[in-house]
């Protein structure tokens, strides 16, 4: 897949001070060299080292001091503060996705955490997600970092596939001399979210400065923070599509559906006692209200039932309500997840001469993630869906049997009961991630004006969670089906009647053995009604485990042609390479969840072959005038990468171009054009099918037939759509 990319930008050159001296030094260290004689670096963007610290495309640098004054011990949540930067995944929002609490991965230009490319010092990074290369920010050592650089648009010419958004550079420090300890303590203004942090750094330079060894010991917890800590958060607010009901319209409604926001929505078809929702036809007074709408009835803790409380009912355009007593799905639930990270940095060099300058780079981390979210829940997908009971169930009070009764069909011997199963025990997961890297390599001078540097990096991430109160569906199905044995006692039917056939039994009958003999009848009317016993048999405690390794070696040379010739304006900067890279990914969750046999989505294994890419790249920067009247500054770049895949992908090129001029020394105009390559990853080549949930909408629905032209409202009336339609499975699928 490719992108092209155009770019101008202009404005003032502001100075950017990048600071190299370590946070302490020693009363011995060697004074930091004049401005004058600064050597040659490299900044992100180009690999073309330059003395003047300006790249052809806009950089964005957050110094070490800038991370440590926010006194955010998250550095993904410092840098989804930057314009640039979108906040898809953070420390409040990655508990969205199973699996991903405590994740922290970068998103430049809101166009997708796989297409942002996350270095240190120059080199890739092992992805903290299998299958993808997406970085957990969280692995990169804080008091470590020089510099952060950002650079926004496509760079796959410079650095490879990835860099559709951009590419996130952390610089670490090279030169750390002295002792540094660090800590820090903070708490949110409402006396939650505890986050603290403390570090310890050691360096020393030694043979007269050629050499240098750090060590940095980190750790870092943040506390959780619940939904329900917080007023703003305990109830859910959001829109809800209504229908408005102006005096004296025909049938109550002007037809037209009206979005308004509503600040205390609770769900009308679930309850954490239980919900008994009667189908309502032919305006029957048992089952209908007086406008229509199906009556509701909740289990009360001690088993009874009452008619909802129904607030303000936004049916059948919403399946929700302002107020009333339906769930509102915010006594449980994490703002923030716990974390806790302990990271062990060791980087050193050693300078034999300017021509063999030996390096190492090596570190461990820790992640562990406590998160919490919704329990399981037996909601309507489709209507009057739900758990489905027998009327015989002795659990069933007579008074309720016979209540129930009186709303069904002739001849019914079962009814569906929605229930927020908060009493079961709400799920939770607890995930350690460990990443080890290690970067051998050797870089020097080849006389004055060229350089080069190899260097071979292994990187590994392994993953293991937990996931539990994941309620077993056979076991759940079992426990519901509940009737009194020859000698009174409440047990399951199954296990008085082996021949009871319930959801699941044929399809999972090999990954339930014993458990016919152990069933534990549950109670699900009222909220509390579950015994310890009954929860204890339907839940498990789910795993999972997952790897992804990297092997990257690579080779670059960079310099000028000022050896042999210069142009009137300086000598042409030149940079080429190689890079050979492989990777391999692997993700298996318990048999029990790969059958599709517990609340959780049915995960297969993700196992695919490994793939490899070998590439060349070479950058060209070309200086036409130089200190001239009204032209301070132009020149030209390019730059072209070609990589080989391994599989399908095959053959890519990228590339790019692109022209600086500077007037004067106050202003500089830029202009970059890129083509951008980003091969598909493990996880989208070779992620089996997995469990999901469909969300269609009815475009005649009158929810939606508003939302058209005039055109829509005629193809659904010529279709035969009757006014005021409304598609209820549609609906219960979003």
């Amino acid at each position: 897949m490719s992108y092209r990319h155009i770019l101008f930008s202009s404005g003032a050159v502001l100075a950017c001070a990048l600071a190299t001296a370590a946070a302490a030094q020693t009363a011995g260290q060697a004074p930091a060299q004049d401005s004058a004689t600064v050597e040659q670096v490299v900044v992100t963007g180009s690999r073309i080292r330059t003395p003047n610290l300006q790249s052809n495309v806009p950089v964005t640098s957050v110094t070490a001091a800038q991370v440590q004054n926010t006194g955010i011990v998250s550095v993904g949540d410092i840098l989804n503060e930057l314009p640039s930067i979108r906040s898809t995944f953070s420390s409040s929002n990655s508990t969205r996705f199973i699996g991903t609490a405590g994740l922290n991965f970068l998103d430049l230009r809101g166009l997708g955490t796989t297409r942002t490319l996350v270095l240190l010092n120059g080199r890739r990074h092992v992805s903290s997600s299998e299958g993808s290369n997406e970085v957990d920010t969280n692995t990169i050592p804080t008091d470590l970092i020089d510099r952060i650089d950002v650079v926004t648009g496509g760079n796959s010419a410079i650095y490879g596939s990835d860099a559709i958004g951009g590419v996130v550079n952390f610089v670490l420090k090279r030169n750390f001399d002295g002792l540094q300890l660090r800590a820090q303590d903070g708490i949110s203004s409402r006396g939650d979210g505890n986050a603290w942090f403390v570090s310890g750094t050691a360096g020393k330079n030694f043979a007269d400065d050629r050499g240098n060894v750090a060590l940095s010991v980190e750790y870092a917890k943040q506390e959780d923070i619940y939904y329900s800590d917080r007023r703003q958060t305990r109830q859910r607010g959001g829109w809800v599509i209504v229908d408005s009901d102006p005096a004296g319209s025909a049938n109550g409604s002007d037809g037209i559906p009206d979005r308004i926001f509503v600040s205390d929505i609770h769900s009308m078809l679930i309850s954490e006692g239980g919900t008994f929702q009667p189908s309502c036809s032919g305006g029957n007074p048992l089952t209908c209200r007086p406008d229509g709408r199906a009556r509701l009835f909740r289990f009360q803790p001690n088993g009874t039932l009452q008619e909802a409380d129904y607030g303000i009912d936004f049916r059948p355009l919403a399946n929700s309500s302002a107020g009333g007593d339906g769930s509102t799905l915010r006594r449980y639930g994490q703002l923030q997840p716990q974390t806790q990270r302990l990271a062990v940095n060791l980087i050193g060099h050693f300078d034999v001469n300017r021509a063999f300058r030996p390096y190492v780079e090596a570190k461990y981390v820790r992640n562990k993630v406590f998160q919490q979210s919704s329990p399981s829940f037996d909601q309507p997908l489709l209507l009057n869906s739900g758990d489905q009971i027998s009327l015989d169930n002795p659990f069933l009070s007579a008074e309720s049997r016979a209540f129930i009764a009186a709303r069904l069909p002739a001849g019914a011997t079962t009814f569906r009961l929605n229930r927020n199963n908060l009493d079961l025990g709400v799920r939770e997961e607890s995930i350690r991630r460990e990443t080890y890297r290690a970067v051998l390599g050797v870089e020097g001078d080849l006389g004055d004006a060229w350089r080069y540097d190899v260097s071979a990096t292994y990187g590994e991430f392994k993953k293991r969670a937990l996931s539990r109160n994941n309620r077993v569906e056979q076991r759940y199905a079992y426990a519901l089906d509940a009737v009194r044995s020859p000698t009174g006692q409440i047990v399951c039917r199954v296990t008085v009647d082996p021949t009871a056939r319930v959801p699941y039994a044929d399809s999972l009958a090999s990954y339930v053995a014993g458990d016919v003999a152990a069933c534990v009848p549950l109670n699900p009317f009222g909220e509390g009604a579950p015994s310890d016993a009954a929860k204890a048999y339907v839940n498990t405690t789910s795993r999972a485990d997952g790897k992804q390794t990297q092997t990257v070696f690579s080779g670059s040379i960079s310099g000028d042609t000022s050896p042999w010739f210069s142009l009137p304006a300086g000598p042409i900067g030149l940079a080429a390479g190689a890079e050979y890279r492989r990777e391999t990914a692997h993700e298996q969750y318990d048999d029990l969840v790969r059958a599709g046999g517990t609340f959780l989505n049915a995960i297969p294994i993700f196992d695919p072959p490994a793939f490899s890419v070998k590439e060349a790249f070479a950058e060209i920067r070309v200086p036409v005038l130089a200190d001239l009247p009204w032209a301070k500054e132009l020149s030209v770049n390019g730059a072209v990468r070609g990589a080989d895949y391994s599989g399908a992908t095959g053959k890519v090129l990228a590339y790019n171009a692109g022209v600086i001029y500077a007037p004067i020394r106050d202003v500089r105009f830029r202009a970059n054009y890129s083509k951008s390559v980003r091969a598909p990853l493990l996880s989208e080549l070779y992620s089996a099918p997995s469990q999901n949930f469909a969300s269609v909408s009815d475009p005649c629905d009158i929810a939606n037939i508003g939302a058209g032209t005039a055109t829509r409202a005629a193809n659904c009336a010529a279709a035969g759509i009757p006014v005021g339609f409304i598609n209820e499975k549609a609906r219960a699928s979003t």
